[in-house]
């Protein structure tokens, strides 16, 4: 499955900070990832996408209500990697679906991995905060963030693994 790239959550207009670009892979940074892990996908088993702000590890699909076959599997890893993250400094991450927890958002890597080259375990970061500093984590956050999410990572990766 292919899941669409404009159903929703961005938008056709160049200038927005959502532009979805013109067509699927339109833009040379997508195209490039999208290419190479054309490449590497049969030996792929996780795939994470990494952004922030907001404090989430959230899940496919989204680009739908519709929860993925593993979804139960997914949270019950998402639910362990963030324990893992808040075990250092108390940072509290929400985990669920794109949808649930904040907008139809087409286009997504985790969406294509997942839909395209059959990657179950397929997730997004969302990080530091929750919106006070927006886009803009102040320096004295980025080495805790850092350190927070490679806790969450292992933890991730570490159970994924029991999937496979």
């Amino acid at each position: 499955m292919s899941p669409p790239v404009s159903a929703g959550g961005s938008s056709s207009l160049a200038c927005s900070d959502t532009f979805h670009g013109s067509s699927a892979f339109s833009e040379i940074e997508t195209r490039t990832l999208s290419e190479y892990i054309t490449t590497i996908a049969s030996k792929l088993k996780v795939y994470v996408s990494i952004h922030s702000y907001m404090q989430m590890l959230l899940l496919p699909y989204g680009f739908t209500r519709t929860r993925v076959s593993n979804y139960n599997s997914l949270l019950d890893i998402g639910q362990k990697s963030i324990a893992s993250l808040a075990s250092r400094y108390g940072t509290q991450y929400s985990v669920g679906n794109v949808v649930d927890l904040l907008y139809v958002a087409s286009g997504s890597s985790v969406d294509w991995v997942m839909g395209v080259h059959g990657i179950s375990n397929a997730f997004i970061y969302e990080l530091r905060d929750t919106g006070r500093n927006g886009f803009v984590l102040p320096a004295s956050e980025i080495i805790p963030t850092g350190q927070e999410t490679l806790d969450a990572l292992i933890t991730l990766v570490t159970e994924s693994r029991k999937t496979f």
